[in-house]
């Protein structure tokens, strides 16, 4: 953003983006699994899932007014709320047993971004806008269990779509972006997932 000139400029950002309510979805996928587990047989069982948080990056083609940021961008980022290593353990006809869920994931989020700009000074702006569009999401989930426990569904793939947005200010000094969004993901069949996301990048 050295020179405020109307066209198109490439973006780049780093993104990471925080827990935010995706233990929330764990807890209830873990409560509904340790339920499936005491009818097959288990006497007890407990659970820990905990929620993880998801980084990646973006890249952006916008087009740049003395005013306005506007265009699309494509970001990649691993972890988020299917991220997650589910561990239980149970006791049946006394004896124990335990099981181990583990879900990897890619989320693709592609985004038309609309930034409005407010000048400080000569080499410095602070951006105001948002960024609406989907996301495509790649899961991967396997078991293993020990004892008396058994896992109660298959090794799996599968993958998602669904609507995502973000909205949130950055300082721009020059090239350099700081930023923080309030970042949603629709997630199709799926709680929704909502979290604060931090960036930086180069705006040129």
């Amino acid at each position: 953003m050295a020179q405020q000139n109307e066209g198109w400029v490439p973006v780049f950002s780093l993104d990471y983006m925080a827990a935010g309510n995706s233990s929330k979805h764990n807890r209830r996928t873990a409560d509904a699994l340790c339920a499936q587990l005491l009818k097959t047989g288990a006497a007890t069982c407990s659970s820990e899932a905990p929620g993880y948080a998801a980084i990646g990056g973006r890249v952006g083609w916008m087009y740049e007014t003395p005013d306005f940021y506007l265009g699309p961008s494509v970001g990649a980022y691993y972890g988020g709320p299917t991220m997650q290593k589910e561990s239980y353990a149970g006791t049946a006809a006394g004896m124990a047993g335990t099981a181990v869920t583990t879900v990897r994931n890619m989320t693709f989020r592609f985004l038309l971004e609309d930034y409005k700009r407010f000048k400080i000074d000569e080499g410095t702006s602070v951006l105001l806008g948002a960024g609406v569009g989907l996301a495509v999401t790649h899961e991967s989930r396997w078991c293993s269990s020990s004892g008396v426990l058994a896992c109660v569904a298959p090794n799996s793939t599968m993958n998602r779509g669904f609507a995502a947005w973000e909205a949130g200010p950055s300082l721009v000094i020059h090239a350099w972006e700081l930023g923080v969004r309030w970042a949603g993901f629709g997630r199709h069949g799926l709680s929704p997932w909502n979290t604060v996301e931090v960036l930086t990048g180069l705006r040129f």
